[in-house]
Order: C-alpha cells, then sequence, then structure tokens
C-alpha cells in the first residue's frame, strides 16, 4: 500500500533526476517542515529520526539500506514503493517545488 511519504519520495525523484539517499531525506524533512510552517499541516504523517547527517525516516531508510547510496526513479527498490506521486493534490506539489 502507497504511503504518502513515499509518493512525495517518488515526486521528488521523478522530477529532480538521481541523488543520494541522504539528500532525499533532507529533502523530505524539508518539504514536510516548509509544509508545517505554511500551512500548519502535515504533508505526511511519518517520523524523522535525527541522525549525525541528516534527519531519517526509518521506513524510507530500510527500504534501501543494503544498496548503493544513489538513488533514481527507475530504481527497483522504488518501483517496491508502489507510490502514486499523481495522488498528491496541487497544494502538495507546490509544497515539494517551492
Amino acid at each position: 500500500m502507497s504511503q504518502p511519504l513515499f509518493d512525495v519520495a517518488k515526486y521528488i525523484l521523478d522530477n529532480y533526476g538521481t541523488m543520494t539517499t541522504m539528500k532525499l531525506h533532507t529533502l523530505l524533512y524539508c518539504c514536510q517542515a516548509k509544509q508545517l510552517v505554511t500551512h500548519n499541516t502535515a504533508l505526511f504523517k511519518d517520523d524523522f529520526r535525527a541522525w549525525q547527517h541528516t534527519p531519517v525516516n526509518l521506513d524510507l531508510f530500510t527500504t534501501y539500506q543494503h544498496g548503493p547510496m544513489i538513488i533514481h526513479a527507475d530504481d527497483d527498490r522504488v518501483a517496491d514503493w508502489h507510490a502514486c506521486p499523481s495522488l498528491l493534490s496541487e497544494a502538495a506539489r507546490n509544497t515539494i517545488d517551492s
């Protein structure tokens, strides 16, 4: 089942290309912060943990922890997410794009 965090992650990869997993976590964290500050609502319900170099979502981390640290939209691990970025609202997409 698709989760909103994975929908946002797939949207970012589809629209902004290949990146390190650390950058993906950082962007997800920043999108969540932007949504909370601007709209006083969460973009997704998932939590992050403070790790040494970046905030990390453990559910997302476990999907690629045994693979390369570079991730792209066509990666088999991303296909396993069953994410549907098309389900994101226009407001959510605007927050992510900003």
